[in-house]
């Protein structure tokens, strides 16, 4: 990981709030346990002490060696990004219609296309309450999909709806010319 990298690690840690920090510190230890956990560690060393050497660091943690660094730190941003991304989500709507369309995508892949055209109508019904259009868009295409791969011929007049949502919808999007 470059210095500058490391740095945006620390400026995230130290942005945290109190809350946050709890929260993350729960995350991890929901995935492992905590003790065990060298990102867990080097999370607690940066709140507490911000930016240190890499000389500094394996001292401070037992077993980690110098050359596990850059693979902790990349580890430890990646689960500070995703427990952020779950403690915000349900404060801006487009992370949330988002997160909707995963877990639709995820339970299309698994076969369970009723499940996956629940969560896809969950995500539109955010995303037309937000007023985003490209949001509104893209989870109108999602649900299209479904609806290809799964009720085609089950419900012949949720088709001719979808592609009158879909018109009103592209003529609301402006795109930058």
């Amino acid at each position: 990981m470059s210095t500058q990298k490391v740095k945006d690690l620390v400026s995230l840690i130290q942005s945290m709030s109190k809350g946050e920090k709890r929260r993350f510190i729960t995350f991890a230890g929901g995935i492992e346990r905590a003790e065990s956990t060298y990102y867990l560690h080097l999370f607690r060393i940066y709140a507490a002490h911000g930016l240190l050497s890499d000389e500094e660091i394996p001292a401070r943690i037992p077993g980690v060696k110098p050359s596990q660094l850059s693979n902790l730190r990349a580890h430890l941003w990646r689960q500070l990004l995703e427990c952020l991304r779950a403690v915000h989500a349900s404060r801006w709507p487009a992370m949330e219609v988002r997160a909707s369309l995963d877990f639709a995508l995820l339970l299309q892949h698994r076969g369970l296309q009723g499940a996956a055209a629940a969560y896809a109508e969950q995500a539109l019904a955010v995303a037309e309450a937000s007023g985003a259009s490209s949001l509104t868009y893209h989870a109108l295409d999602v649900q299209r999909s479904l609806h290809t791969e799964f009720f085609e011929g089950n419900d012949a007049l949720h088709s001719p709806l979808m592609d009158e949502k879909s018109s009103i919808v592209i003529d609301t999007v402006s795109l930058p010319s």
